[in-house]
């Protein structure tokens, strides 16, 4: 992924006002900024972060307070709603700003195509059907630290259980709400347990713990709030 820059931005009056005043760092956290957004944010919706989080994001090594006060000043970030979100960052960066829905679509189709194949295979009665929605739907999905962990276990019990598949749509469903969750998201999911053990303890079933915002119940820090904003714009 990569962002774009017109070739005569170090021209532009914004860009040339906030070299004047947060020198060659505030040009550097800009462009930090937008590759933040780029790779985690690509609708370039801040949502769910306050002035801090995005100088943690853009890299910002000077007064606490100061990127974020100039950016909206000169209209390099707007506020709607009381939510930060980059100017004109879908008209400037369409490619990057259409990141989920290209993704939607590919995982979209990707279903379509499984399912056929689970059709295809139930129909001639052959028992190992959930093999390779495991390995190719599943657990790229999963935590990246236990991926590789557990698939046994994980592939026993989708035999057992012999769910349909709108039954393997829900399990990614609760996956994904899993995921969103402080202890899953933490440290890149070295808390989240094994695939298998996601099946044998029915997380496939439950739905995470959560408190009445809809946030998780455990108070998230600075890395957890932007990792928690990335997922829920997924």
């Amino acid at each position: 992924m990569d962002f774009r820059v017109q070739a005569s931005c170090f021209q532009h009056p914004k860009i040339i006002k906030l070299r004047r005043r947060l020198a060659g760092d505030g040009l550097v956290s800009l462009f930090q900024l937008w590759a933040y957004c780029t790779t985690d944010c690509s609708t370039g919706i801040l949502a769910g972060m306050n002035a801090e989080d995005i100088e943690i994001a853009a890299g910002w090594p000077g007064e606490p307070g100061a990127l974020v006060s100039t950016l909206v000043d000169l209209r390099l970030l707007d506020v709607v709603d009381d939510v930060y979100r980059i100017h004109d960052w879908a008209e400037n960066n369409p490619y990057a700003a259409s990141f989920l829905k290209r993704r939607a679509r590919s995982k979209a189709a990707l279903a379509v195509r499984w399912s056929k194949k689970v059709a295809a295979r139930t129909s001639k009665g052959e028992p190992d059907r959930f093999e390779e929605w495991l390995d190719e739907i599943f657990l790229p999905a999963y935590p990246a630290p236990h991926r590789n962990e557990q698939r046994p276990g994980a592939l026993a019990c989708l035999r057992k259980m012999n769910p349909t598949p709108a039954e393997l749509e829900g399990f990614m469903r609760s996956l994904e709400a899993w995921k969103r969750t402080a202890n899953w998201s933490k440290d890149g999911g070295t808390f989240a347990p094994g695939p298998g053990n996601f099946f044998k303890n029915d997380l496939h079933k439950k739905a995470p713990p959560t408190v009445a915002n809809g946030a998780t119940s455990a108070p998230p820090d600075s890395r957890e709030v932007m990792q928690r904003q990335r997922e829920a714009a997924e």
